[in-house]
């Protein structure tokens, strides 16, 4: 690798940086296409963080640190997606205000979280995003990070943050979520004082009114985030679910729904890659129904989720 100036972390930082909203842009883009090469390949970088994001002179990013990176799952032409057993927990690699998923599964019991797939290195996409514009506003802090004042310094406490901040979820919207052993015994104030999901995509509502009317007002303030921004936010902070995916034998005995799906995949992967279609409302539904419907698939083509970013705002 060649030599690199600074990492994101140092440019994010500095008070002599100012981010335009297109720089953001063309930041994050990189980041989802670096994230794309890796998990076309069955890699999870399972680290990434702003520490971990270089750029040179020229604005070109360099995702670095792969020393805890694992090929962590494969794609089998007859079982679908299939990722790797016996990986580390998720909570003892992936650096604290990135790994939402894997704590609050590990918190609630879940006996299965060193079974994980490509949530885990698209959820610290979407913590470096927020991440940015809120430094870009003077709160140089992870999103999750607390207060400058009183930063997050446990698991514990970043959990409370994450259902403060984007909702609490449901057993309607994270499925099996009532199952998981620890749940009912892991009660603080705060996390029983958070507000609930309604229904799966509340995250957007909650990202909304944090950005609109909260503590990233600012951020909204300043580059007038369009509705796009925030479903493009929600998607990649959806917490619908812990981090890993398993195949079910469910899955592989019902050929009629797996054909479906087959079908259904098909059918919004040509839509989304219709030219006339732009990047108005009809491609972000299109967008973020496929990657509700089949995550594990959308995930695998980060590269095409993040040219819709070239469109989000016009300055």
């Amino acid at each position: 690798m060649e030599f690199c100036q600074a990492s994101l972390l140092e440019l994010i930082h500095s008070p002599k940086h100012d981010l335009s909203f297109s720089e953001i842009k063309y930041i994050i883009r990189q980041v989802l296409d670096a994230t794309g090469c890796l998990h076309r390949r069955g890699i999870l970088h399972r680290d990434l963080a702003t520490k971990n994001v270089l750029f040179n002179l020229s604005g070109e990013i360099k995702v670095c640190d792969f020393g805890i990176s694992r090929v962590g799952f494969g794609e089998d032409d007859d079982l679908g997606f299939i990722s790797a057993k016996a990986l580390e927990p998720p909570n003892m690699i992936v650096s604290l205000p990135y790994r939402l998923k894997s704590t609050v599964s590990a918190l609630f019991g879940d006996t299965e979280e060193t079974k994980y797939g490509p949530k885990l290195d698209i959820w610290s996409v979407g913590c470096i995003l927020a991440e940015i514009l809120l430094c870009q506003t003077g709160r140089r802090q992870p999103f999750f990070g607390g207060s400058l004042e009183n930063p997050n310094k446990n698991p514990t406490m970043y959990v409370e943050e994450i259902f403060q901040i984007m909702g609490k979820p449901t057993d309607e919207t994270w499925p099996g979520l009532h199952k998981l052993p620890l749940l009912k015994s892991y009660n603080t104030g705060k996390i029983s004082s958070a507000k609930s999901h309604k229904e799966q995509g509340d995250e957007r509502v909650f990202l909304r009114r944090f950005f609109r009317s909260q503590d990233g007002k600012p951020a909204d303030t300043k580059y007038c985030l369009t509705e796009s921004f925030f479903e493009l936010l929600a998607g990649l902070l959806s917490s619908g679910g812990p981090a890993h995916v398993t195949v079910s034998a469910e899955h592989l005995d019902d050929d009629k729904k797996a054909k479906a799906e087959e079908d259904e995949t098909k059918k919004l992967l040509k839509q989304l890659s219709r030219e006339e279609m732009g990047a108005g409302g009809e491609f972000m539904a299109a967008v973020w129904k496929f990657v509700s419907i089949f995550p594990e698939k959308a995930l695998m083509k980060c590269h095409e989720i993040s040219l819709i970013l070239m469109n989000l705002h016009r300055q």
